[in-house]
């Protein structure tokens, strides 16, 4: 792999971007996530869990912008009926949850709400 000297003003550095969304962006995003969760056979019940955790920041946008009421409302709109036959207990799809989120954080990592937007 070619080195190089780093650039103060290197053009390829990683720089992070907020935009804003509206109401309706927030519902499709919030679809989008419970589709593909329940595609994956999670249950109404796990995809709740991981729209109520923070560490799952897209999912846990809508759930902080419009309540667990509305994420529920998502799910049965999704999924159909609002009591589902409880699935039979895999190798454990939350537990899998915990182990990405143990391996994702780092020991410098820094949180997004410590980041200052670029000028």
């Amino acid at each position: 792999m070619a080195e190089k000297q780093f650039e103060d003003d290197d053009p390829m550095e990683l720089v992070g971007s907020v935009i804003g969304i509206g109401e309706d962006d927030l519902e499709e995003m919030g679809l989008t996530f419970v589709e593909e969760l329940a595609r994956m056979d999670w249950s109404q019940e796990e995809i709740l869990i991981i729209f109520s955790d923070p560490f799952y920041r897209g999912p846990h946008t809508v759930y902080r912008a419009k309540g667990a009421e509305y994420v529920k409302r998502l799910i049965v709109s999704v999924m159909g009926s609002d009591n589902p036959t409880p699935k039979p207990d895999g190798p454990g799809r939350m537990a899998e949850a915990d182990t990405i989120r143990a391996n994702s954080v780092r020991a410098d990592f820094v949180p997004i709400t410590s980041i200052k937007p670029a000028n």
